[in-house]
Protein backbone atom coordinates (compact mmCIF):
# COMPACT_ATOMS: atom_id res chain seq x y z
CA UNK A 1 0.00 0.00 0.00
CA UNK A 2 1.18 3.69 -0.97
CA UNK A 3 -0.27 6.74 0.37
CA UNK A 4 -0.11 10.55 -1.46
CA UNK A 5 -1.82 14.00 -0.12
CA UNK A 6 -3.73 16.35 -2.59
CA UNK A 7 -3.82 19.97 -2.97
CA UNK A 8 -6.89 19.77 -1.07
CA UNK A 9 -5.92 17.84 2.17
CA UNK A 10 -7.33 14.56 0.94
CA UNK A 11 -5.49 11.25 1.48
CA UNK A 12 -5.50 8.89 -1.25
CA UNK A 13 -4.16 5.23 -1.17
CA UNK A 14 -3.50 2.60 -3.12
CA UNK A 15 -2.83 -1.35 -3.10
CA UNK A 16 -3.49 -4.80 -5.53
CA UNK A 17 -6.29 -6.89 -4.15
CA UNK A 18 -7.74 -9.97 -5.82
CA UNK A 19 -5.80 -8.92 -9.33
CA UNK A 20 -7.50 -5.64 -8.88
CA UNK A 21 -5.70 -1.77 -8.66
CA UNK A 22 -7.92 -0.51 -5.65
CA UNK A 23 -8.10 3.52 -4.56
CA UNK A 24 -9.50 4.59 -1.44
CA UNK A 25 -9.65 8.54 0.09
CA UNK A 26 -10.30 10.17 3.34
CA UNK A 27 -13.40 12.29 3.25
CA UNK A 28 -13.67 15.88 3.99
CA UNK A 29 -9.94 16.63 5.51
CA UNK A 30 -10.53 13.69 7.94
CA UNK A 31 -8.23 11.23 8.05
CA UNK A 32 -10.17 9.19 10.24
CA UNK A 33 -13.17 8.24 7.76
CA UNK A 34 -12.76 6.63 4.36
CA UNK A 35 -15.07 5.96 1.43
CA UNK A 36 -15.59 3.09 -0.41
CA UNK A 37 -12.42 1.59 -2.54
CA UNK A 38 -12.61 1.45 -6.56
CA UNK A 39 -11.02 -0.32 -8.65
CA UNK A 40 -8.90 1.13 -11.38
CA UNK A 41 -8.82 -1.98 -13.71
CA UNK A 42 -12.80 -1.16 -14.65
CA UNK A 43 -12.52 1.95 -15.73
CA UNK A 44 -12.29 2.82 -19.92
CA UNK A 45 -9.15 2.98 -21.79
CA UNK A 46 -7.76 -0.68 -19.96
CA UNK A 47 -7.02 -3.63 -22.05
CA UNK A 48 -9.56 -6.26 -21.82
CA UNK A 49 -6.30 -8.20 -20.09
CA UNK A 50 -6.19 -5.81 -17.34
CA UNK A 51 -6.46 -8.06 -14.22
CA UNK A 52 -3.32 -7.65 -13.07
CA UNK A 53 -1.49 -10.95 -11.13
CA UNK A 54 -0.84 -11.66 -7.47
CA UNK A 55 2.89 -10.29 -8.02
CA UNK A 56 1.96 -6.58 -9.58
CA UNK A 57 2.11 -3.71 -7.31
CA UNK A 58 1.08 0.14 -7.82
CA UNK A 59 2.27 3.20 -6.78
CA UNK A 60 0.50 6.87 -5.88
CA UNK A 61 1.61 10.27 -6.11
CA UNK A 62 0.52 14.12 -5.82
CA UNK A 63 1.40 16.28 -8.32
CA UNK A 64 0.40 19.47 -9.85
CA UNK A 65 -2.62 19.25 -8.45
CA UNK A 66 -2.98 15.95 -9.55
CA UNK A 67 -3.24 12.43 -8.12
CA UNK A 68 -1.32 9.66 -9.88
CA UNK A 69 -1.47 6.09 -9.90
CA UNK A 70 0.91 3.84 -11.85
CA UNK A 71 0.74 0.15 -11.52
CA UNK A 72 2.45 -2.69 -13.38
CA UNK A 73 0.77 -5.21 -15.24
CA UNK A 74 2.25 -8.53 -16.06
CA UNK A 75 -0.46 -10.23 -17.99
CA UNK A 76 -0.58 -7.19 -20.74
CA UNK A 77 3.00 -6.69 -20.08
CA UNK A 78 2.34 -3.08 -19.88
CA UNK A 79 2.93 -0.38 -17.13
CA UNK A 80 -0.24 2.16 -16.55
CA UNK A 81 -0.99 5.39 -15.15
CA UNK A 82 -4.08 6.83 -14.49
CA UNK A 83 -4.80 10.69 -13.06
CA UNK A 84 -7.50 12.28 -11.09
CA UNK A 85 -8.01 16.53 -11.11
CA UNK A 86 -8.18 17.71 -7.61
CA UNK A 87 -11.03 19.99 -8.17
CA UNK A 88 -13.10 16.55 -9.46
CA UNK A 89 -16.12 15.62 -7.26
CA UNK A 90 -16.57 11.72 -8.81
CA UNK A 91 -14.48 9.27 -7.50
CA UNK A 92 -14.45 7.85 -10.84
CA UNK A 93 -13.46 10.95 -12.57
CA UNK A 94 -9.88 8.54 -13.19
CA UNK A 95 -8.19 8.98 -16.47
CA UNK A 96 -5.71 6.29 -18.15
CA UNK A 97 -2.14 5.91 -20.31
CA UNK A 98 0.36 3.35 -20.73
CA UNK A 99 3.40 5.44 -20.79
CA UNK A 100 5.63 2.20 -20.93
CA UNK A 101 4.57 -1.05 -22.99
CA UNK A 102 7.65 -2.80 -24.45
CA UNK A 103 8.52 -4.91 -21.51
CA UNK A 104 7.16 -4.89 -17.71
CA UNK A 105 8.11 -6.40 -14.07
CA UNK A 106 6.95 -5.33 -10.68
CA UNK A 107 8.51 -2.71 -9.06
CA UNK A 108 7.94 1.51 -9.59
CA UNK A 109 8.50 4.22 -7.41
CA UNK A 110 7.61 7.69 -8.67
CA UNK A 111 9.12 10.92 -8.03
CA UNK A 112 7.95 14.23 -8.60
CA UNK A 113 9.88 17.53 -9.56
CA UNK A 114 7.27 19.90 -7.98
CA UNK A 115 9.15 21.53 -5.30
CA UNK A 116 9.57 24.64 -7.27
CA UNK A 117 7.62 26.06 -11.04
CA UNK A 118 9.22 22.81 -13.02
CA UNK A 119 6.37 20.24 -12.45
CA UNK A 120 8.25 17.49 -14.18
CA UNK A 121 7.18 13.54 -13.11
CA UNK A 122 9.61 10.86 -13.34
CA UNK A 123 8.84 7.44 -12.69
CA UNK A 124 11.84 4.30 -12.30
CA UNK A 125 10.52 1.07 -13.39
CA UNK A 126 11.70 -2.63 -14.07
CA UNK A 127 11.30 -4.48 -16.95
CA UNK A 128 11.59 -8.22 -18.35
CA UNK A 129 14.57 -7.62 -20.12
CA UNK A 130 18.65 -7.40 -19.67
CA UNK A 131 19.06 -4.50 -21.74
CA UNK A 132 17.49 -1.88 -20.41
CA UNK A 133 16.89 -3.57 -17.04
CA UNK A 134 15.64 -0.32 -14.89
CA UNK A 135 13.96 2.36 -17.43
CA UNK A 136 13.48 6.14 -16.54
CA UNK A 137 10.38 7.60 -17.81
CA UNK A 138 9.42 11.11 -17.54
CA UNK A 139 6.27 13.38 -19.01
CA UNK A 140 6.93 17.14 -18.37
CA UNK A 141 4.89 19.08 -16.40
CA UNK A 142 3.69 21.15 -19.37
CA UNK A 143 2.90 17.88 -21.49
CA UNK A 144 -0.45 15.68 -21.45
CA UNK A 145 0.69 12.71 -19.19
CA UNK A 146 -2.60 11.22 -20.10
CA UNK A 147 -0.81 10.87 -23.75
CA UNK A 148 1.58 7.89 -24.36
CA UNK A 149 3.99 10.20 -26.54
CA UNK A 150 4.71 12.59 -23.50
CA UNK A 151 6.23 9.95 -22.03
CA UNK A 152 10.06 9.62 -22.15
CA UNK A 153 12.37 6.94 -21.57
CA UNK A 154 15.98 6.69 -20.42
CA UNK A 155 18.09 3.68 -19.75
CA UNK A 156 18.95 3.76 -16.16
CA UNK A 157 20.74 0.11 -15.86
CA UNK A 158 20.87 -3.18 -17.63
CA UNK A 159 23.42 -6.10 -16.67
CA UNK A 160 21.24 -8.94 -15.66
CA UNK A 161 24.31 -11.32 -14.16
CA UNK A 162 24.16 -8.49 -11.00
CA UNK A 163 20.43 -9.01 -10.76
CA UNK A 164 19.53 -4.91 -10.44
CA UNK A 165 16.18 -4.98 -8.39
CA UNK A 166 14.07 -2.85 -5.96
CA UNK A 167 14.94 0.64 -7.74
CA UNK A 168 13.91 3.86 -5.82
CA UNK A 169 14.48 7.87 -7.25
CA UNK A 170 15.04 10.70 -5.46
CA UNK A 171 15.18 14.44 -6.84
CA UNK A 172 17.89 16.92 -5.30
CA UNK A 173 15.98 20.59 -6.40
CA UNK A 174 19.08 22.04 -5.25
CA UNK A 175 21.61 20.82 -7.62
CA UNK A 176 19.20 19.45 -10.14
CA UNK A 177 20.21 16.03 -9.66
CA UNK A 178 18.36 12.52 -10.42
CA UNK A 179 19.19 9.58 -8.01
CA UNK A 180 18.57 6.14 -8.62
CA UNK A 181 19.35 3.59 -6.14
CA UNK A 182 18.87 -0.31 -6.19
CA UNK A 183 19.82 -3.68 -5.20
CA UNK A 184 22.65 -5.98 -6.96
CA UNK A 185 23.76 -8.96 -6.50
CA UNK A 186 27.59 -8.67 -6.42
CA UNK A 187 29.48 -12.21 -6.54
CA UNK A 188 27.17 -15.85 -5.56
CA UNK A 189 25.44 -14.38 -2.70
CA UNK A 190 26.40 -11.04 -1.40
CA UNK A 191 23.83 -8.05 -1.75
CA UNK A 192 24.48 -4.71 -1.59
CA UNK A 193 22.60 -1.33 -2.28
CA UNK A 194 24.59 1.17 -5.46
CA UNK A 195 23.19 4.21 -7.11
CA UNK A 196 23.39 6.30 -10.13
CA UNK A 197 23.30 10.20 -10.91
CA UNK A 198 21.99 12.28 -13.54
CA UNK A 199 21.94 15.64 -14.32
CA UNK A 200 18.49 16.66 -14.71
CA UNK A 201 18.82 18.97 -17.82
CA UNK A 202 20.12 16.37 -19.50
CA UNK A 203 19.47 12.69 -18.46
CA UNK A 204 21.87 10.50 -18.76
CA UNK A 205 22.82 7.46 -16.64
CA UNK A 206 26.33 6.30 -17.03
CA UNK A 207 26.69 2.38 -17.99
CA UNK A 208 27.96 0.13 -15.51
CA UNK A 209 26.73 -0.91 -11.91
CA UNK A 210 27.33 2.58 -10.14
CA UNK A 211 28.71 3.71 -7.07
CA UNK A 212 28.30 1.26 -3.83
CA UNK A 213 26.21 3.07 -1.09
CA UNK A 214 25.11 0.54 1.45
CA UNK A 215 27.46 -2.52 1.45
CA UNK A 216 29.11 -5.25 4.07
CA UNK A 217 31.79 -6.94 3.91
CA UNK A 218 31.30 -10.72 3.66
CA UNK A 219 30.30 -13.17 1.06
CA UNK A 220 26.84 -13.30 2.42
CA UNK A 221 25.37 -10.04 3.06
CA UNK A 222 21.76 -9.43 2.45
CA UNK A 223 21.17 -5.83 1.92
CA UNK A 224 18.26 -5.25 0.46
CA UNK A 225 15.07 -3.14 -0.18
CA UNK A 226 16.30 0.42 -0.03
CA UNK A 227 13.72 3.51 0.67
CA UNK A 228 13.15 6.99 1.39
CA UNK A 229 11.59 9.98 1.94
CA UNK A 230 8.96 11.31 -0.31
CA UNK A 231 9.73 15.25 0.95
CA UNK A 232 11.59 17.58 -1.74
CA UNK A 233 15.27 17.31 -1.26
CA UNK A 234 17.78 20.16 -1.26
CA UNK A 235 20.94 21.72 0.52
CA UNK A 236 19.30 21.70 3.78
CA UNK A 237 18.02 17.97 3.71
CA UNK A 238 20.97 15.81 1.80
CA UNK A 239 19.85 12.39 0.70
CA UNK A 240 19.31 9.58 3.50
CA UNK A 241 18.43 5.74 2.25
CA UNK A 242 17.68 3.15 4.69
CA UNK A 243 17.82 -0.32 3.75
CA UNK A 244 17.54 -3.85 5.41
CA UNK A 245 19.17 -7.65 6.11
CA UNK A 246 16.84 -10.16 6.26
CA UNK A 247 19.84 -12.17 7.20
CA UNK A 248 21.79 -10.00 10.12
CA UNK A 249 18.03 -8.53 11.02
CA UNK A 250 19.19 -5.22 10.90
CA UNK A 251 18.39 -1.66 9.34
CA UNK A 252 21.41 0.07 7.53
CA UNK A 253 21.71 4.04 6.38
CA UNK A 254 23.50 5.86 4.14
CA UNK A 255 23.78 9.58 3.79
CA UNK A 256 24.62 12.32 0.79
CA UNK A 257 25.15 15.77 1.31
CA UNK A 258 23.43 18.12 -1.36
CA UNK A 259 25.97 19.32 -4.04
CA UNK A 260 28.16 16.11 -4.87
CA UNK A 261 29.43 16.64 -8.42
CA UNK A 262 27.45 15.33 -11.40
CA UNK A 263 29.72 14.19 -14.58
CA UNK A 264 28.05 13.65 -17.91
CA UNK A 265 28.86 15.22 -21.68
CA UNK A 266 26.65 17.68 -23.11
CA UNK A 267 25.96 18.30 -26.36
CA UNK A 268 25.08 21.37 -28.30
CA UNK A 269 24.82 22.15 -32.05
CA UNK A 270 24.97 25.59 -33.65
CA UNK A 271 22.96 26.22 -35.63
CA UNK A 272 20.45 23.37 -35.32
CA UNK A 273 18.89 24.55 -38.60
CA UNK A 274 19.97 26.16 -41.08
CA UNK A 275 18.38 27.19 -44.73
CA UNK A 276 21.42 27.84 -47.91
CA UNK A 277 18.77 30.10 -49.62
CA UNK A 278 18.59 29.61 -53.29
CA UNK A 279 21.79 28.27 -55.08
CA UNK A 280 22.02 29.41 -58.72
CA UNK A 281 22.87 25.41 -60.27
CA UNK A 282 26.19 24.67 -60.25
CA UNK A 283 27.48 27.07 -57.37
CA UNK A 284 28.14 25.66 -54.02
CA UNK A 285 27.62 27.21 -50.88
CA UNK A 286 29.25 25.81 -47.32
CA UNK A 287 28.16 26.52 -44.08
CA UNK A 288 30.20 26.02 -40.74
CA UNK A 289 28.22 24.46 -38.10
CA UNK A 290 30.53 23.85 -34.14
CA UNK A 291 29.49 21.17 -32.08
CA UNK A 292 30.24 22.16 -28.50
CA UNK A 293 30.66 19.96 -25.23
CA UNK A 294 29.35 22.00 -22.35
CA UNK A 295 29.31 18.99 -20.00
CA UNK A 296 32.12 17.24 -17.26
CA UNK A 297 32.73 14.10 -19.43
CA UNK A 298 33.83 13.60 -22.62
CA UNK A 299 31.64 14.06 -25.61
CA UNK A 300 32.27 11.12 -28.04
CA UNK A 301 31.52 11.47 -31.46
CA UNK A 302 30.52 8.06 -32.89
CA UNK A 303 29.25 9.30 -36.36
CA UNK A 304 28.42 11.84 -38.31
CA UNK A 305 26.03 11.47 -41.41
CA UNK A 306 23.91 13.22 -43.89
CA UNK A 307 20.44 11.37 -44.71
CA UNK A 308 17.08 12.58 -46.16
CA UNK A 309 15.24 13.03 -49.21
CA UNK A 310 18.08 15.20 -50.90
CA UNK A 311 21.33 13.78 -49.38
CA UNK A 312 23.17 13.16 -52.27
CA UNK A 313 23.07 17.31 -52.85
CA UNK A 314 24.49 18.09 -49.52
CA UNK A 315 28.51 17.26 -48.75
CA UNK A 316 30.30 16.48 -45.38
CA UNK A 317 33.66 18.32 -46.66
CA UNK A 318 35.74 17.42 -43.55
CA UNK A 319 37.66 14.39 -43.65
CA UNK A 320 38.61 14.10 -39.67
CA UNK A 321 35.33 14.01 -38.80
CA UNK A 322 35.24 10.18 -39.91
CA UNK A 323 34.92 7.51 -37.17
CA UNK A 324 34.72 8.49 -33.86
CA UNK A 325 35.18 11.47 -32.68
CA UNK A 326 36.34 12.64 -28.44
CA UNK A 327 35.22 16.11 -27.99
CA UNK A 328 36.75 16.93 -24.32
CA UNK A 329 34.64 19.16 -22.22
CA UNK A 330 34.34 22.58 -22.40
CA UNK A 331 35.93 22.01 -26.18
CA UNK A 332 34.07 21.87 -29.67
CA UNK A 333 34.10 20.39 -33.06
CA UNK A 334 33.76 22.23 -36.00
CA UNK A 335 31.93 20.47 -39.21
CA UNK A 336 31.41 21.71 -42.85
CA UNK A 337 28.45 21.22 -45.32
CA UNK A 338 28.04 22.45 -48.52
CA UNK A 339 25.12 22.67 -50.52
CA UNK A 340 25.12 21.90 -54.37
CA UNK A 341 21.72 21.79 -55.92
CA UNK A 342 21.19 19.81 -59.39
CA UNK A 343 17.59 20.99 -60.07
CA UNK A 344 15.24 23.37 -59.68
CA UNK A 345 13.01 23.14 -56.35
CA UNK A 346 13.52 22.96 -53.09
CA UNK A 347 15.74 20.20 -51.00
CA UNK A 348 16.37 18.96 -47.88
CA UNK A 349 18.46 16.96 -45.59
CA UNK A 350 19.32 15.65 -42.22
CA UNK A 351 22.64 16.29 -40.48
CA UNK A 352 22.76 13.00 -37.96
CA UNK A 353 25.48 13.02 -35.04
CA UNK A 354 25.73 10.04 -32.98
CA UNK A 355 27.07 10.34 -29.74
CA UNK A 356 26.97 9.47 -26.26
CA UNK A 357 24.41 11.70 -24.66
CA UNK A 358 21.85 9.12 -24.57
CA UNK A 359 18.70 11.32 -24.85
CA UNK A 360 20.41 13.45 -27.31
CA UNK A 361 21.38 10.24 -30.01
CA UNK A 362 21.36 11.16 -32.64
CA UNK A 363 21.59 14.64 -32.63
CA UNK A 364 19.91 16.21 -35.59
CA UNK A 365 20.12 19.22 -37.37
CA UNK A 366 17.66 20.09 -40.12
CA UNK A 367 19.23 21.51 -43.65
CA UNK A 368 17.67 23.44 -45.78
CA UNK A 369 17.86 24.87 -49.17
CA UNK A 370 16.63 25.55 -52.88
CA UNK A 371 18.22 25.44 -56.59
CA UNK A 372 17.69 27.55 -59.42
CA UNK A 373 18.76 28.55 -62.94
CA UNK A 374 19.32 32.39 -62.77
Amino acid sequence: MTVAKDSKGTLWISYVEDQNVMVNHSLRGDDTRWGAPISLVSIPGVDSTAYVSEDDICSVIAFNNKIGIMWSNQNAGKFYFSVHEDEAADDKAWKVVSPYSLSTDDHINMASFSCDESGALFAVVKTLYNEPKFVLLKCDKDADCLKAESWKAYKVHGKESTKPSRAILLIDQSTRKLYVFYRLVIGKKSRAIYYKTSDLDSIYFPPGNGKPFIAMSGSRSNINDPTSTKQCLNEKTGIVVLASDSRAMKYYHNFIPSGEKITAPKITVTPDIFDYGNIVIPQTKTQEFVIQNNGDQDLIIKKIELTGWNVDEFTILDNEVEGSITVPKNSLLKVKIAFHPTSVEAKSATLKIHNNVIDRTPYKVTLLGSGSKN
